[in-house]
């Protein structure tokens, strides 16, 4: 990845994730580390919490979804139908970000937009 390598665009956060002027900052200085950590604390009801790495953290939780809620998520992803996932583009006249495929991101996903 080349984020992680620290040779791409993806380190310019107003280049890949533009803000719109009227949006301000809900986080505070340690807020991220407060939540991560809290999150370490939550083994419990068959879950369990692995952290890989702590800077950057990175957490994996084994059994976070049960086997039905799986299934079922995965149903109404199907009803709504699965797309390739993209990047914000360019910004529009009139604001809006366009999108565009990058090549390096291959995912899909849905959007669970409304009453789902």
């Amino acid at each position: 990845c080349r984020v992680a390598c620290r040779q791409c665009h993806a380190l310019i956060f107003t280049e890949r994730c533009p803000w719109a002027e009227n949006t301000y900052n809900i986080w505070e200085a340690g807020d991220l580390e407060k939540t991560f950590t809290n999150i370490t604390k939550l083994s419990g009801d068959g879950k369990d919490i692995n952290v890989l790495s702590k800077d950057p953290w990175v957490v994996t939780i084994d059994n976070f979804l049960t086997e039905e809620e799986t299934t079922r998520l995965i149903e109404l992803g199907k009803g709504r139908g699965y797309a390739r996932s993209k990047d914000v583009g360019e910004k529009k006249p009139d604001g809006t970000y366009g999108d565009y495929e990058n090549p390096f991101r291959t995912s899909t996903n849905t959007w669970c937009l409304g009453k789902c």
